[in-house]
């Protein structure tokens, strides 16, 4: 027997991807284009024209080991590469790409610490390196281009202050605005204090008021219930306290043991009337050495054979009596059963 398809779409076959479902706007019209033009083309569209580099004039072979001045018109300087160019002219002329220029290397600066930047007038040897291109090499300040520098640190020191300025009185600004929220905040928890302690004062604390209702619920427990209902005398009396039981009477009596079938075994113990009289069972059998499964008995005049101990019989002795330690009668049974 076969199992039956799982309902659903059956068509798609299992692990394809789903198709997406269609939007029902059709397909994308064509841009309006100008009356008997036809819609631009990918290939036809125009692209943006390359810039060209200038052509570049090469050094005369002839400066070859000369001394120089120019001017710095080209300083890269990022992460990876670090140079630039000069021009062989200085002034207006140096802009001028018909003027030669020559690659230098910060590291072939002669002066330690210069940085040269663009408009920077120097002088510096023509040379060749390891490949055979021109560069310049010791390359230093000419006195324009010392004046120049310092024409520029100064600008720089003074944009360096205003800065400085700034984001002084924007700290300034900041800590002020701090200051008075905190002000603010301040005055917040004052005045909600102060209402609280109005509230307070208006109305009673809730402790105070716990306590009032507590000792209220006490002396309603502690008034006394009139005898009847009726009584008007009664319900008016004042309500009376409960009277203190007086403490139990503590008293003890000293009783001389003795063994039913073995007078060797003889004793005297002291014991409290108030204890029970199990505890008193397991002392006398201590006492005299004898076997704890014997009963208690008391001699008195009106039983010389003993009359078998319970708790309203230990309650009548008064200082002294005499106790039995026997095994359990048959008619300690039949009085229990009374």
């Amino acid at each position: 027997m076969s199992e039956a398809a799982p309902a659903g779409n059956t068509s798609r076959p299992k692990g394809s991807f789903r198709r997406r479902k269609p939007s029902g706007k059709g397909p994308r019209a064509a841009k309006p284009t100008e009356e008997g033009a036809s819609p631009a083309t990918p290939t036809e569209t125009e692209t943006a024209p390359k810039r060209e580099r200038p052509e570049t004039v090469p050094v005369p072979e002839e400066l070859l080991g000369t001394t120089q001045t120019g001017t710095v018109v080209v300083t890269v300087r990022n992460r990876k590469f670090h140079f630039g160019f000069i021009s062989l002219a200085t002034g207006d002329k140096a802009e001028d790409v018909t003027v030669p220029r020559i690659y230098y290397n910060p590291s072939l600066v002669g002066e330690e610490g210069l940085h040269l930047y663009r408009g920077y007038e120097v002088t510096f040897e023509v040379s060749k390196d390891e490949n055979g291109r021109f560069c310049a090499k010791n390359i230093a300040l000419t006195e324009n281009g010392k004046k120049i520098k310092e024409t520029r640190d100064a600008e720089s020191e003074e944009r360096r202050k205003v800065r400085a300025e700034e984001r002084a009185v924007a700290a300034a600004a900041a800590a002020a605005k701090k200051e008075a929220a905190a002000a603010a905040k301040k005055e917040r928890e004052a005045a909600a204090a102060a209402a609280k302690k109005e509230k307070e004062a208006a109305s009673p604390k809730e402790g105070e008021e716990g306590a009032a209702k507590k000792k209220r619920r006490n002396r309603k427990k502690s008034a006394k219930k009139p005898a009847a209902e009726g009584d008007a005398a009664a319900a008016a009396a004042p309500a009376a306290t409960t009277e203190k039981k007086p403490p139990r009477e503590r008293r003890s009596a000293t009783f001389e043991i003795t063994v039913e079938g073995d007078a060797s075994k003889t004793g005297s113990v002291t014991f409290p009337i108030s204890q029970s009289i199990g505890r008193l069972k397991s002392i006398a059998t201590k006492a005299v050495e004898a076997p704890t499964d014997l009963s208690v008995y008391l001699i008195t005049a009106e039983h010389p054979t003993g009359v078998f101990l319970t708790r309203a019989v230990l309650n009548g002795v008064t200082e002294s009596g005499k106790l039995l330690l026997a095994p359990k009668r048959e008619a300690d049974n039949l009085e229990n059963q009374k």
